[in-house]
């Protein structure tokens, strides 16, 4: 590679250097899944929710999400979802507004692979790669700034999107289902709930979304509490109050 020179390398176009920048996060989020990566995070949010599909128990997602301690504020959110036979592996990488740089998915069924997904952002674009038993298949998005990446069958996110999100207008890509919104995101104020028998105050927001709102309930320090999906009949709440 030709060395340039400091001046040279000043006057390199703004889109290149952008998307050399973004390509180092994505660099850093490969990184995070090496092992001693987790002295290097903080822990954000940790726990387990209770999905449940018109009253009825629908199954678990275990969730953390961590935050790099240097200065790209780079969040990583994973998680492992059971549904019935079915098992869901998300690891999402966000930079520090939320929006999407890296998001993979393994999803399984009866034990065998059934699906796996990478998206990876660039300046303007989403990129995804999704493999099946039918084959592969890829699809490109055009996105403006601050895109998010959400899951239909992925609740976790949703707290990602109301610790990092400023209420407002916000693009939503939902990879698995191939499919793209543009959704508002709303703070409605203090309410109390109920998690693991207990009340709780809380901070409700709302996405609205073509079908409908989709609530989701944090506490006072950032924590996921609960997520409403009315149009669907879904929720999914903690199954203990955050230590």
């Amino acid at each position: 590679m030709r060395y340039l020179p400091p001046r040279s390398r000043a006057a390199l176009p703004r889109a290149i250097r952008s998307l050399a920048a973004r390509g180092a996060l994505i660099a850093l989020a490969l990184g995070a899944g090496a092992g001693g990566a987790d002295a290097q995070q903080t822990m954000v949010d940790e726990g387990t929710l209770l999905v449940t599909r018109r009253g009825a128990a629908a199954g678990r997602e275990s969730f953390r999400i961590q935050r790099a301690q240097d200065a790209n504020q780079l969040y990583l959110a994973k998680a492992e979802l059971v549904y019935g036979d079915r098992k869901i592996l998300p690891s999402l990488t966000a930079d520090g507004n939320g929006a999407a740089l890296l998001y993979q998915v393994v999803a399984s069924q009866g034990g065998r692979r059934a699906e796996e997904l990478r998206a990876t952002a660039r300046p303007g674009r989403l990129s995804v790669v999704r493999r099946t038993a039918q084959g592969e298949s890829s699809k490109e998005y055009v996105v403006g700034p601050g895109a998010v990446v959400l899951d239909e069958e992925v609740f976790h996110q949703y707290g990602l999107l109301a610790l990092t999100h400023q209420a407002g207008a916000v693009t939503v890509v939902v990879p698995r289902s191939g499919i793209q919104h543009s959704g508002r995101l709303e703070e409605r104020g203090s309410e109390s709930i109920t998690v693991d028998g207990q009340q709780v105050a809380a901070t409700r927001w709302s996405l609205s979304m073509p079908d409908g709102a989709h609530d989701v309930w944090m506490d006072a320090r950032g924590r996921l509490l609960r997520v409403a999906i009315p149009a669907k009949g879904i929720v999914a709440v903690r199954d203990e109050l955050p230590r």
